[in-house]
């Protein structure tokens, strides 16, 4: 296996739990917290996805560590915007 399709597999493989993970938070906080108060919880379920992004990224060594990082918080804050803002729309219904 070549070096891009290896860092591609690493990439894939470190992102996608994180934004896995920040979803399946993000719903549970919507569901369990009434109002406007679960804005403050989606900034808690960030600041996970951040610690589980390090997490993971200690299983992968190698180059290519900043880009893992970036996609993998990235996505968990497009993930988090996405969420705020049906939360937004369901509590207004």
């Amino acid at each position: 296996m070549d070096d891009t399709a290896d860092a591609r597999r690493k990439l894939w493989g470190s992102a996608v739990p994180v934004w896995a993970a920040t979803a399946v938070a993000a719903v549970l906080v919507l569901a369990l917290i009434d109002g406007r108060g679960g804005h403050a919880w989606l900034a808690v379920v960030l600041g996970g996805a951040v610690l589980l992004s390090f997490a993971i990224q200690l299983t992968m060594p190698g180059p290519g560590l900043v880009n893992r990082m970036l996609a993998g918080v990235g996505g968990a804050v497009v993930v988090l915007a996405l969420a705020s803002g049906t939360g937004d729309l369901l509590h207004a219904l």
